[in-house]
């Protein structure tokens, strides 16, 4: 995938397009590697007690065979071999079971995500969105309405800034933030790529994060060029503003939607082209003193 995608001249396909095409461009040709290199997941049912190791499996042969030769030949000469085996298997299932836990536990640290993933796997009850009452305190009916009911939900609680409240500061020449000190460069986009959290979902557009970073050195420089364009342009595109939304069940009754927090799934290029305009205007704010100077003003405005 990096040979095929180092191969495409970028800044030929870019010439003369649009933020809008230039990304259409760069997603067709990322999915078209994936369609072509990624190998597609076969779902098959989980068995059971996978930690158990191969020097336990043939015991357990050697234990089955045992208890046929006494099935066979009741004798207590038999009887007592099976029970020697049987025994030791089952001290060597122990042992692979405390082995497993602990593997399972030294996997928990710094890792919530995991720790959460292993707790819902024994359940048997899954928290999903089945009937919510609606404004005439009816239950839903279809699939449809409670997305709509948690739709209408999120939108009310949905605040929206108003620009008149912020906060004046004096204009000063010396301390203006210049746009053009957000490194778009491909080295600072590689760097953001290659620090990309593999165990993420990927947003509306499809892309993975773990695609994204081991890709880095072959698409850091597209994304660069999309970079420099939407910035002066002030356009994104149109995949970047769209977000799935998915239902995270709080506490209380579950068929009343005000009990749902919305989490957002977006795209991953435009988040990082966030963190980099991020790190610039932080950079410069710790430079200049002006987050203690900002952070003051608003104590004192609401002293």
């Amino acid at each position: 995938m990096i040979k095929n995608l180092q191969a495409v001249n970028w800044k030929e396909q870019f010439d003369g397009k649009l933020v809008e095409d230039m990304w259409i461009y760069l997603k067709s040709e990322l999915l078209k590697q994936i369609e072509e290199h990624v190998p597609h997941k076969v779902d098959r049912k989980p068995r059971k007690k996978d930690y158990i190791s191969r020097a336990t499996k043939k015991h357990m042969k050697e234990r089955s065979k045992a208890w046929k030769r006494y099935r066979q030949f009741r004798s207590v000469k038999n009887y007592e071999e099976y029970k020697k085996i049987r025994n030791e298997v089952n001290d060597m299932v122990r042992s692979d079971e405390d082995a497993y836990r602990k593997r399972i536990l030294s996997g928990f640290k710094n890792n919530p995500k995991r720790f959460y993933g292993h707790m819902r796997k024994p359940q048997t009850v899954k928290d999903v969105v089945t009937a919510l009452k609606n404004e005439d305190e009816k239950l839903t009916a279809t699939d449809q309405e409670p997305a709509d009911e948690l739709a209408n939900c999120f939108q009310k609680i949905f605040t929206e800034e108003d620009s008149n409240g912020f906060l004046q500061v004096e204009e000063d020449t010396n301390s203006c933030w210049l746009d053009t000190r957000i490194d778009f460069s491909p080295e600072a986009r590689m760097m953001k790529l290659e620090h990309l959290p593999m165990d993420k979902a990927p947003g509306p557009d499809g892309l993975h994060p773990l695609l994204l970073r081991s890709c880095a050195v072959a698409i850091a420089e597209p994304l660069s060029l999309i970079y420099d364009r939407s910035f002066a342009a002030g356009l994104v595109p149109s995949d970047w503003k769209i977000a799935d939304i998915g239902p995270i069940f709080k506490k209380g009754a579950k068929d009343d939607p005000t009990n749902y927090r919305p989490v957002s799934l977006t795209s991953v290029p435009c988040k990082v082209m966030e963190s980099l305009i991020k790190d610039s205007l932080k950079t410069f704010l710790d430079k200049k003193y002006l987050c203690s100077v900002v952070l003051l003003q608003c104590m004192c405005a609401r002293c």
